[in-house]
């Protein structure tokens, strides 16, 4: 019986040791599959470019953090692509691009695909959101007629 139980023992820890030598794939905190401006126009709620104009964190000074923590985002719009959209809107987003948060620069212009979350839009790094830039016609997306964004 000691023998059966020692030779159990023993293959165990043979067989720990071998998974601990085993190659381990690399792991991603957000990774996202690639999709067109017109794909994420479909997937989106609400599409808008606007300059950010202030970041409020809820949780600021809070002792346990989360990268998942929201991080609320205020645009002022000046077009409305697609969906309800404020003249000043604000957009949620995780604290950090572990948790496939944006983490968009104050005074900065960008093309927003969100999502409505109850009463909320929110935005990932997969959402096809992106900070615009002088890009020749060519390169920007296919969007419908854009609006004037209605005051709220």
């Amino acid at each position: 019986m000691k023998t059966a139980i020692s030779i159990l023992i023993s293959g165990l820890f043979t067989a720990s040791g071998l998974m601990v030598l085993l190659p381990t794939p690399p792991a991603f905190a957000c990774s996202c599959a690639s999709s067109t401006p017109e794909e994420a126009l479909t997937r989106s709620d609400a599409v808008f470019s606007g300059k950010v104009i202030a970041r409020h964190d809820p949780k600021a000074g809070a002792r346990l953090r989360s990268t998942a923590d929201p991080i609320v985002w205020t645009f002022a719009v000046d077009r409305v692509f697609k969906g309800k959209v404020a003249t000043q809107q604000k957009v949620i987003s995780p604290a950090s691009d572990a948790s496939c948060g944006i983490a968009f620069k104050l005074g900065t212009r960008y093309q927003v695909y969100a999502r409505r979350s109850g009463k909320n839009l929110t935005t990932f790094l997969c959402s096809g959101t992106r900070q615009l830039l002088n890009l020749p016609a060519q390169q920007q997306p296919n969007l419908p007629t854009c609006s004037i964004p209605r005051a709220r």
